[in-house]
């Protein structure tokens, strides 16, 4: 670790250090960005096998869809075993993507990808296993699942493969393509070569009609971004899954533009729980343009709710309960015509923001808070916000929180926030504040958008200590975290791997020593931009004391960035 970083680091974590306090070291160990004919496309969601020390990760290149199939070397380098395609998986030139891989934990030598076809809401998408020690499809099978699967997972027993089906908004109304789940019986395969066999006898799938939702279990009080007739009389066909986890013979599933997560009991075969999750109120940047003469600035002042609406989430036990950790993204698509700026809300009538708030809002910002220099220019749902039915916005809301969060499963309550991350990460890495698209040059930019944007997440157990990773999708950064007390994360290590070609990081995955090549514990990420490129980071473990002089050095260096900025302010 370069010593800046670490004493950057050593000086954000000394304020809150657990009884069993760490350090944790991340440092780079290779960054394989692969760039011509199949390889050049994103390298987004990752798995990994000890079994030949394989890495599949998803592709989406010139070539066309599918999977690279890799080798992790004993130093951490990654060099190609081979490349699968599916781009005939719906007929000639039909696929849209390849979304998510898993690799079977029983080492039986098979791998899968999603694939959503181009008519994504009419037409099923579809699982595709390949022979991942060869890095071929072999004479292997594709099975029909739900509508536009996003990501995918096997069962810690190897026995089920679990497909979240986001039934990503097309149509609308009455006829747009529900979301689900599809759970894939593989207790039947006992070498790669059974898999052939397998038909689509073998999947079952679970939308949220009645008859899969659990005594009690309703559609109502959650999120919708379809308000039309057509859809309230059909809610089952607008909720969106997005990622899920397994935990005590339940999975937890995020509904992300739904702003809440579901409960599956795996005995039942039914929905036991829908939670929505609220709102939380953030101190963020909102603006792009409110530095001297409109120009950017960081200036984290603004107070906004915040719709958490999580991507990625991870499950643990602590003192007998379930928890859920989720990275808090936030989501907007142009076609659910339900984001706004400000300043272009409308001014009276439905939609605009209650006259009362106004005044509120404008005497907090100088007359005129849809000044592009105060809320105006900030993204906002034109449909949340309205807490008292009246049809105008009684509370301006950001989707995403710019947060990570842990929540308790079994009721849905919010345990503990990050808070918004911006502050941090300007004390960490000044010249990155909010910026996209691995460009320097657009210092800021994300502000009025979700800010850093947290998406990837992982979760690890290293020596009785709980690691959190989480990646930061807009700012590029990684973040470490002593989770071990869920109300209480401890900042471990930051790293920003920009300068390296990796941009975008879209996953994680956390490779136990005792299954690294290397024989260290090692952090891999899936990067989505520039090519698409896979960080292979060792994450090192130092215990305290031995950690201490670095906190020491940290405090020292934390008083020189507070008066730097107080100099340059």
């Amino acid at each position: 670790m370069h010593p800046r970083h670490a004493m950057l680091v050593a000086a954000t974590a000394v304020f809150s250090l657990p009884a069993h306090a760490v350090q944790l070291d991340l440092q780079l160990l290779n960054a394989f960005t692969a760039s011509t004919g199949a390889r050049n496309g994103s390298a987004e969601i990752l798995d990994y096998s000890a079994d030949q020390n394989t890495v599949s990760s998803t592709m989406a290149g010139t070539s066309g869809f599918g999977v690279q199939v890799l080798t992790l070397g004993n130093t951490g380098t990654l060099s190609e075993r081979g490349i699968v395609t599916f781009n005939s998986a719906f007929g000639a030139g039909t696929v849209r993507d390849a979304s998510s891989t898993a690799l079977d934990p029983l080492q039986r030598g098979f791998g899968v990808v999603s694939l959503i076809p181009t008519t994504n809401g009419t037409t099923q998408g579809k699982i595709g296993f390949f022979d991942y020690r060869t890095g071929s499809v072999g004479a292997l099978v594709t099975l029909d699942v739900g509508f536009h699967p996003d990501s995918v997972k096997f069962s810690a027993d190897g026995t089920k493969l679990y497909v979240v089906n986001e039934g990503e908004f097309t149509s609308g109304g009455a006829t747009d393509a529900p979301g689900s789940i599809s759970i894939i019986d593989l207790s039947s395969i006992s070498t790669i070569g059974d898999v052939s066999a397998l038909t689509n006898a073998a999947v079952s799938t679970y939308d949220f009609q009645a008859a899969n939702l659990g005594a009690g279990v309703s559609l109502s009080g959650i999120r919708y971004n379809d308000l039309s007739a057509g859809a309230v009389a059909n809610l089952y066909r607008h909720i969106e899954p997005e990622f899920l986890t397994e935990k005590n013979g339940k999975l937890y599933v995020t509904l992300q533009e739904n702003n809440a997560f579901a409960e599956f009991n795996l005995a039942s075969n039914q929905w036991t729980a829908i939670r929505g999750l609220g709102t939380i109120t953030q101190t963020i940047d909102a603006s792009d343009r409110d530095g001297p003469g409109g120009t950017a600035a960081a200036q984290i002042n603004d107070q906004v709710a915040g719709l958490p609406m999580p991507d990625t989430l991870a499950s643990f036990e602590f003192g007998g309960k379930t928890y859920l950790v989720t990275a808090n993204e936030g989501d907007f698509r142009v076609d659910d015509a339900d984001r706004q700026r400000v300043a272009a809300l409308p001014a009276s009538g439905p939609g605009s923001v209650d006259a009362t708030v106004a005044a509120t809002l404008n005497s907090l910002y100088g007359g005129n808070y849809r000044a592009n220099g105060a809320l105006g220019r900030l993204r906002v749902s034109s449909i949340d916000g309205d807490t008292n039915g009246d049809g105008d916005i009684d509370v301006l809301t950001m989707t995403g929180t710019r947060s990570f969060s842990v929540w308790d499963a079994e009721t849905g309550l919010l345990v503990k926030d990050s808070g918004s991350l911006e502050s941090l990460l300007l004390s960490l890495d000044p010249l990155k504040h909010n910026i996209t698209d691995g460009l320097l040059s657009s210092f800021d930019a994300r502000s009025p958008d979700k800010g850093p944007e947290p998406e990837a997440l992982a979760l690890a157990e290293v020596g009785g200590v709980r690691l959190l990773f989480l990646g930061l999708e807009r700012q590029n950064g990684l973040l470490a975290y002593d989770l071990t007390d869920p109300s209480n994360p401890v900042l471990l290590d930051y790293i920003n791997s920009l300068s390296d070609g990796l941009i975008a990081p879209e996953s994680l995955l956390f490779v136990a020593a005792s299954r690294s090549p290397t024989g260290r514990a090692l952090l891999l990420g899936g990067y989505e931009s520039g090519g698409g490129g896979i960080g292979v980071y060792s994450a090192t473990i130092v215990p305290i004391p031995a950690a201490l002089p670095l906190f020491g050095a940290g405090l020292a260096v934390l008083g020189l960035v507070r008066r730097r900025r107080v100099a340059t302010s």
